[in-house]
């Protein structure tokens, strides 16, 4: 919605911000019943002029305008009052009424993972209102002491006080998508961390994530999502004036998972991958990424004589440019070609927001046609042996490849299932 519709047509709910192409929050309020939902871009100096209108019967709020909206209302919910941060606002006859979910949302993200903040030293990367959020929560539940640290520039001064953190949380647009591997902290400079939360949920792992991942250190799914979704959840209640069922929330947070993860096929040329993401895509009906057809299509060559012409180091410069643009998207069957994990680069854009499917078939069965690393049965167990461990190592999932390409996807489905990775 343009500014100028904003501020002159009647909106049930929306959500308000400066740049929202990001958003997922149309879709979860929209199966929450928050319907119909708009997104409302707005600049600064168009904030107020918006909300003195009142032409809306709810809104969330989101960067930079969580502080802003605060001078507009006429009545704050004491909770929002103490944290100085506002990300819901109801319009109750004419009277606006500014709350903050966020709080019941951070709640609910580190309840499900059972994590806790008493007597933790927590830090927290910024200072806006999500951040102000964090360090009510924290003190609120007897953390031993709480700082803020500021990242705009890579690589912050760290006295021993703050690198002796055991909890960091990133409340800052770091990372966030189109910036996906964007990271401006070390956590090797944090000897005692144990956890670390972001709050960003575009992508769904961040760069600071996947390294706290490779770290050992307590991070897996403690990421955003399921924070912007239950903060919405509350936000939904307040607008409809009912309860929702908690189940309701459970489920939901299931099925955006389930929904907006890739599912990336990786294993040996040959193994099926480009066949097995056709009928994945065809079962699931989720678009088809099949990264060596993008080169083909870019180069306007075949891969088996554009290899042999450029070399494998560009063809592998040429992959990686493909894969660090789709592996922003979401909720695609991906088809990666057999050495694309060969590039520690891949590897982090494949896990930012995909399931990694491992694909295996015996070698003496792989196919050497047009393959032009792949020529003959020795070239292939060369590869395999060069390859087995990082294959191994990212795989979310191994299927062994049945002859039958459905028979393979069900077996795809059932241990996605199984393990929790989708929703049917």
């Amino acid at each position: 919605m343009s500014p100028l519709q904003a501020a002159h047509s009647p909106i049930h709910y929306g959500l308000l911000g400066r740049k929202l192409g990001h958003s997922y929050s149309q879709t979860i309020h929209q199966e929450l019943g928050s319907a119909p939902y708009q997104l409302i871009e707005l600049e600064a100096n168009q904030l107020g002029p918006f909300l003195i209108q009142k032409k809306f019967r709810g809104l969330n709020v989101t960067l930079p305008y969580k502080e802003s909206v605060i001078p507009y209302l006429d009545h704050i919910d004491p909770l929002a009052q103490a944290i100085g941060s506002v990300n819901t606002i109801l319009n109750d006859q004419g009277r606006l009424y500014g709350y903050n979910t966020d709080y019941a949302g951070f709640a609910y993200l580190l309840n499900q993972r059972d994590l806790s903040m008493k007597h933790k030293r927590v830090l927290i990367l910024g200072s806006g209102g999500s951040a102000k959020m964090i360090r009510q929560y924290a003190q609120d539940h007897d953390c031993q002491w709480v700082q803020h640290l500021s990242i705009r520039q890579a690589n912050p001064n760290l006295n021993s006080n703050l690198s002796s953190a055991q909890i960091i949380v990133n409340a800052t647009p770091v990372g966030m998508y189109p910036h996906n591997l964007d990271q401006r902290l070390n956590l090797k400079d944090f000897p005692y961390l144990e956890t670390v939360i972001d709050l960003i949920y575009n992508p769904l792992r961040t760069e600071l994530l996947l390294q706290a991942s490779a770290l050992g250190i307590q991070c897996q799914w403690a990421g955003g999502l399921d924070m912007l979704i239950a903060q919405a959840f509350h936000a939904s209640q307040i607008f409809k004036g009912e309860t929702i069922p908690l189940q309701s929330l459970e489920k939901l947070c299931q099925q955006i998972h389930a929904t907006t993860e890739n599912w990336i096929l990786i294993g040996m040329p040959g193994a099926g991958k480009s066949t097995l993401a056709r009928h994945l895509a065809k079962i699931s009906g989720r678009p088809l990424v099949d990264t060596d057809h993008l080169i083909e299509a870019q180069t306007g060559q075949k891969l088996k004589e554009l290899i042999p012409q450029i070399g494998e180091p560009a063809f592998r410069e040429l992959e990686a440019k493909v894969i660090a643009q789709i592996t922003k998207e979401k909720g695609q069957v991906i088809a990666s070609g057999g050495g694309a994990i060969l590039k520690p680069e891949n590897r982090q854009a494949m896990k930012q927001n995909g399931r990694l499917i491992l694909l295996k078939r015996p070698l003496e069965e792989l196919t050497t046609k047009d393959r032009p690393l792949a020529k003959s049965l020795q070239d292939l167990e060369k590869l395999w042996q060069e390859r087995q461990a990082i294959y191994q190592t990212l795989a979310d999932l191994t299927i062994k490849v049945n002859h039958d390409p459905n028979i393979t996807c069900q077996q795809i489905l059932k241990g996605l299932k199984a393990n929790e990775l989708v929703s049917y």
